[in-house]
C-alpha cells in the first residue's frame, strides 16, 4: 500500500464527460439516477420530502416573492434584486444594508428595535431562499422570542443585555439547537433533534444576539460546493452559474446577499475562507481552541491530527472584532475544556506603523487564474502606496506537504462518511465520490503508518517556523514578515460538479495558523482575459489554467485573498484586516 499518494487530475478536475453530463440537483429522482451504488430511493426520498416540507412550512408566506416577479433562471447576478424589485421599504433596505456594528449602535440608541431589525432580515433571507437556496433550518420563532425579550428589557431599563444586543446572527447547519436537527446533509441524521444547544449558541444569545436560522452545507462537510440530498443546492448570488464554495457556502451566500449580518462557519480545509472569497466577505479562521466547538455536529469524529475550528464571517473587520471579541471574552473555557483560556488581548492589536507583508502568488506548483492574479497585484500596489512593505515569500516545501492533509483525513478509509451515507441508502454526490476514492477502506493505513504521517506534519511545523523567522533577512525592517498574503484558491468561485485544486487553503489548518480573508474585486471578463502567453509549471498547472477557458462564465464572481498569520494571532490579524480595508479604499 502507498500512503503518500496524490489524487490524479482526472479525478480532481473531472473528466470531459463528467463536465458535460453533470446537472444541478433538480429533485430526488435526478439525484437517484446519479447514484454510484444501488440505492433505495423510495426510502430516503420519503425522508427528504417530509423534511423539506416541514422546513418550507415555517417560511412566512407574506414575504415570498410572487413567481412572476422572480428573476429568470438565466439571470446570473441577482445580488441587486432587493433594490430593483420594489419589494422592500426604505427602512428595510437601510437596516439590511447596515453592518453588524451599525446595527448594534442603532438598536442601543433606540433608533431601531430588535424586532424590526429581525423582521427586515427575515424578509431578505426569505427572498434569498427563493433565489439561491441558502437555508437549512428555520428558527424564526425562536429569534422573534429573543428579539421581543430584548426589546422589553431595553424599554424597562434603557440598557442593552450585552454587546450584541439585537444583532441577528445566522449559523452553519453544524450548530445545534435543542429540538432541531443538525443533519450536516446526511439523510440518516434527519429527525434526530438535538438534546441541547451548542455552547456557542447559548453564549451568543446571552450576549444579546438573535439566532434565527441555520444554513446549508455539503453532505459530510468535505466538499468545495454546497449541495446535499436533503436541502438541494445553494448557488452563488453574484453568479448563479457558480457555487458559493463549501462547506460554509449557505452561510457565506446569505451574508453576502445581506440576508444576515454575521454568520458563524467552520473550517478544516478552507470551509470558511473559500466561501468568503467566493462571496466578497471578510472572515477569521481562528486557531484551534480560540472559539468553542463544543456540541457541534461533525464528520471525521475522533480525527485529531488536523481539526476544525469555528469563526465569524461578516461584511467588515469591525464586525469581526465586535463579535469575535465579545465571544472570547465570554469565558467559555469554564464550560468547555477544549477552549483556550484566553480573553481578547487589546495590546496585540497594536501594530507597527510600517507593516511587512509576505506575498505568495501561488504555491509554486499551480498558478492563479487571471482575476486572482489581478487581485494580488492590486492589493500589493495599494499596500505599498499606503507605506507598507510587500516582499515575495513562499513557504518552504509547501506543495510537497499538501497531500498530507488528504492522507490524514483518509486514515479510516472514509468509513466514517460511508457509514452515514449507507445508513439511509442515499447516493453519493459526485464531489463526495471523488473525495471517497482517495483511499478505499481495505487500503487504509495501519496505526503505525498513521503515526508516521503525523510525525511528518510535526516536523514541517518546525521548519515552517524557522523559515518565517528567517524572513527577517529579506525585510527592510529586520523583522520577520507580519503576515502572508496569498490566494485562498487558484480560481474564483467554481462551477458545480467539478473539483478544483484546493492546495492553497491547506497551510493554515496543517499548521493551525490564524487566517483572515478580505475581498478585493470582482471578475471582469473584459479585463481578466485568458492569458495567451501563459507558461505552465507542470501538467497540473496547465490543466487548472485550461479550466478558465471562457471568462464570461465567471462574470462578477468576487475575488478575495487570504491573510495568514501565526498561531493564536486573532487580534493581530483582525487589526491587519482593518489596515488592508483602509488601504484598498484609498
Amino acid at each position: 500500500m502507498t500512503i503518500m499518494k496524490f489524487a490524479s487530475w482526472g479525478l480532481l478536475l473531472g473528466s470531459a464527460a463528467a463536465r458535460a453530463t453533470f446537472q444541478p440537483y433538480n429533485g430526488v429522482d435526478d439525484l437517484g439516477a446519479r447514484a454510484l451504488l444501488p440505492r433505495n430511493a423510495s426510502f430516503w426520498g420519503d425522508i427528504v420530502a417530509t423534511k423539506v416540507a416541514a422546513r418550507d412550512a415555517l417560511i412566512p408566506a407574506e414575504y415570498l416573492v410572487p413567481q412572476d416577479m422572480l428573476p429568470d433562471p438565466s439571470v446570473d447576478d441577482i445580488s441587486a434584486f432587493p433594490f430593483t424589485s420594489g419589494l422592500f421599504t426604505d427602512l428595510e433596505l437601510e437596516i439590511t444594508e447596515s453592518t453588524a456594528s451599525e446595527v448594534v449602535k442603532r438598536v442601543a440608541c433606540g433608533d431601531w428595535t430588535a424586532e424590526e431589525v429581525l423582521e427586515a432580515t427575515i424578509k431578505r433571507a426569505v427572498v434569498a431562499q427563493q433565489l439561491f437556496n441558502p437555508l437549512s433550518e428555520i428558527l424564526f420563532e425562536r429569534g422573534r422570542a429573543q428579539a421581543k425579550k430584548l426589546d422589553a428589557y431595553f424599554a424597562e431599563t434603557g440598557k442593552t443585555m450585552g454587546p450584541l444586543h439585537g444583532l441577528p446572527i445566522s449559523l452553519k447547519d453544524q450548530f445545534r439547537f435543542k429540538g432541531v436537527d443538525a443533519t450536516i446533509g446526511y439523510v440518516s441524521w434527519a429527525n434526530r433533534p438535538a438534546e441541547k444547544d451548542s455552547l456557542t449558541v447559548t453564549a451568543l444569545e446571552e450576549l444579546g444576539a438573535v439566532l434565527w436560522v441555520k444554513t446549508n452545507i455539503p453532505t459530510s462537510l468535505m466538499s468545495g460546493e454546497t449541495i446535499n440530498n436533503i436541502f438541494n443546492e445553494t448557488k452563488n448570488p453574484f453568479n448563479r452559474r457558480l457555487t458559493p464554495g463549501g462547506s460554509s457556502g449557505g452561510e457565506s451566500s446569505l451574508v453576502g446577499f445581506h440576508g444576515s449580518f454575521i454568520g458563524f462557519g467552520t473550517d478544516i480545509a478552507g470551509s470558511i475562507r473559500i466561501p468568503c472569497t467566493n462571496t466578497g466577505l471578510w472572515c477569521v479562521r481562528p486557531s484551534i481552541g480560540r472559539c468553542s466547538y463544543e456540541n457541534l455536529a461533525n464528520s471525521l469524529r475522533g480525527e485529531e491530527a488536523i481539526t476544525s475550528t469555528c469563526g465569524p464571517m461578516g461584511r467588515s473587520p469591525d464586525d469581526l472584532k465586535l463579535v469575535f471579541s465579545s465571544l472570547v471574552n465570554k469565558g467559555l473555557w469554564e464550560d468547555d475544556p477544549n477552549t483556550i483560556p484566553m480573553p481578547w488581548r487589546e495590546d496585540k492589536e497594536q501594530l507597527p506603523e510600517k507593516l511587512v507583508f509576505g506575498w505568495a502568488n501561488g504555491d509554486g506548483h499551480v498558478q492563479p487564474w487571471p482575476p486572482v492574479q489581478r487581485g494580488m497585484l492590486e492589493t500589493k500596489a495599494k499596500l505599498e502606496a499606503a507605506g507598507h512593505e510587500v516582499v515575495e515569500w513562499l513557504p518552504p516545501s509547501w506543495y510537497e506537504h499538501n497531500t498530507q492533509m488528504q492522507n490524514l483525513f483518509s486514515v479510516d478509509g472514509h468509513l466514517d462518511i460511508q457509514t452515514d451515507f449507507n445508513a439511509s441508502g442515499e447516493p453519493f454526490l459526485p464531489t463526495i465520490a471523488s473525495y471517497l476514492a482517495w483511499v478505499a477502506p481495505e487500503d487504509r493505513p495501519t496505526v503505525y503508518e498513521s503515526w508516521q504521517l503525523v510525525q511528518v506534519l510535526q516536523n514541517y511545523t518546525q521548519s515552517f517556523r524557522d523559515a518565517w523567522q528567517g524572513s527577517a533577512n529579506i525585510t527592510s525592517t529586520g523583522r520577520p514578515i507580519d503576515a502572508l498574503i496569498m490566494p485562498a484558491t487558484s480560481n474564483v468561485a467554481k462551477e458545480r460538479g467539478i473539483a478544483y485544486p484546493y492546495g492553497y487553503g491547506n497551510l493554515s489548518p496543517m499548521l493551525d495558523l490564524t487566517t483572515g480573508v478580505f475581498p478585493v474585486t470582482r471578475t471582469n471578463s473584459s479585463i481578466d482575459v485568458v492569458n495567451a502567453t501563459f507558461v505552465p509549471l507542470n501538467d497540473a498547472d496547465a490543466k487548472n489554467q485550461a479550466l478558465y477557458d471562457d471568462p464570461t462564465t465567471w462574470e462578477h464572481a468576487p475575488v478575495g485573498l487570504q491573510l495568514i498569520g501565526r498561531r493564536l494571532e486573532e487580534e493581530k490579524i483582525v487589526a491587519m484586516l482593518k489596515v488592508i480595508e483602509l488601504a484598498l479604499k484609498a
